[in-house]
C-alpha cells in the first residue's frame, strides 16, 4: 500500500479544524498524538485527538463527551479516538509522568484552530 493510501496528517490536521467548526462545543484546542503526529500512519492507524474545552462539564466523565466529535468526524479519514478535557484536566494529566496524556503534550501536534473572535 502506498503512502497515498491513506490520509496524510496535514490532512487530518485540516479536517479536524472542520470538526471543531461543526460541533456545538466551544473548542479551545485541539492535540493530535501518536503515529498521526509522528508522521507514522500506516494503513492500520487510528487518529488519536485530545480536544480540550473549558465548556466541557467536569461533571460529566469523559466517555460521554465525545459522541458529537464522532458524529461529525469523517471516517474516510480513518477511525478516531477522542479524549475530550477541561482546561484543568489536561494540565493535570499532562504533568503525570505516568499519564499517556503527558507522553501526548510531548510528541502531539496542536491544530491549527480559527480564532473565535475574527471571521474568516
Amino acid at each position: 500500500m502506498s503512502d497515498s493510501a491513506y490520509p496524510a496528517t496535514e490532512a487530518i490536521l485540516d479536517h479536524l479544524t472542520e470538526v471543531a467548526e461543526a460541533v456545538d462545543t466551544p473548542v479551545d484546542e485541539i492535540l493530535v498524538f501518536g503515529s498521526t503526529a509522528r508522521g507514522e500512519r500506516d494503513a492500520d492507524s487510528d487518529t488519536d485527538v485530545i480536544v480540550i474545552s473549558d465548556s466541557f462539564d467536569s461533571e460529566t466523565p469523559v466517555y460521554e463527551r465525545a459522541p458529537e466529535f464522532l458524529k461529525a468526524w469523517d471516517y474516510e479519514y480513518g477511525s478516531v479516538d477522542f479524549l475530550c478535557l477541561t482546561q484543568d484536566e489536561y494540565a493535570e494529566k499532562r504533568e503525570n509522568p505516568a499519564s499517556a496524556v503527558s507522553d501526548a503534550a510531548e510528541e502531539g501536534v496542536f491544530v491549527d484552530l480559527p480564532d473565535p473572535d475574527t471571521d474568516d
